[in-house]
Parts: C-alpha cells; structure tokens; sequence
C-alpha cells in the first residue's frame, strides 16, 4: 500500500478549494446592471390619443459573465404620470462587464407625453420611474427580479 506524502495531501486540498471556490462564483448572484444613458427617442406612430414610442436604453453590466433578459413587464412614469407599458418576452443577450443598448419600444398615452414634454420645458430635468418585474438570468436558469428604477435626469426629447 502507498502512503500518501504531505505534498500530495497539499495538491489535493488545493485542487478541492479551487473547485469550491470555482462553485461558489458560479453561484453568486450577478450584481445589478448600471443605467448609462440613453439615445434615439422617438415617437413612431401617432393616433388620437395613444402612439408608439421608442428609445434605446443604455446599461452596463458589471459582472465578469455574460446574463439573459427573459422577460419584462414594467410601467413607465415621467413626472409622477403613467407614460406608458412596456413588456417583453423574448430573449435578450447581455455581455460581461461591458455597456449595451436595450431598445425599448412602448405604447404610451400622448396626452400625458405632450403634458410631460411641455412641462420639461419649465425644467432642466424629469422624475423617471420604472416599476415592474423582469427574469434575469444565465445559463438556462432564471430569476424574477424586482424593477423599481427612479432617477431625476436632464432629458432632451430630441435624442441628441
């Protein structure tokens, strides 16, 4: 029977902790993207009283892997005002530790739009609420997630 030296004993419990710790990374829960910005607002359709609007959102991601947005529902409100619904089902890749744009298209009521922009006008910024929920996840495994995003941002409707 061979004896086991100190040393193999010592490569072996390297070998364990660097599996543990490999486990546990994988594991841990991807910190929250970062709101950067945003570009080409939009309004693409116009009706009476309700239009299309779109908008692409700028994020970072801060996490050294990449993640997958599967699912969105999220109300929008500028200045404490419903603007409008935003939902999505498909899937959207987001890479690692870079920044990304999400286009968001929604419907929105054009009334409290043109309310909104017409009182910006008065404002050098807005209130911006985001609420809803949204599944983030990777590689096959979701969670739902909580959205509550509130920020007051200096906005120019022309996209510029």
């Amino acid at each position: 029977m061979k004896k086991r030296t100190g040393i193999d004993m010592s490569k072996k419990k390297l070998f364990l902790a660097a599996i543990f710790f490999s486990v546990i990374s994988a594991c841990s829960k991807p910190e929250g993207l970062q709101f950067v910005g945003y570009k080409n607002f939009q309004v693409q359709t116009m009706g009476l009283t309700n239009g299309m609007v779109g908008i692409d959102l700028a994020f970072y991601n801060p996490n050294r892997f990449p993640l997958q947005l599967k699912k969105a529902d999220l109300n929008v409100f500028l200045n404490q005002n419903l603007l409008g619904h935003f939902s999505q089902d498909t899937l959207f890749n987001i890479p690692p530790r870079d920044t990304f744009y999400y286009p968001l298209r929604m419907k929105v009521n054009l009334i409290n739009l043109l309310a909104n922009i017409q009182n910006t006008n008065f404002h050098d910024s807005v209130n911006i609420l985001a609420e809803g929920s949204c599944k983030v996840g990777r590689k096959g495994f979701f969670i739902s997630v909580p959205v509550h995003y509130a920020t007051r941002r200096s906005f120019n409707f022309s996209g510029q």
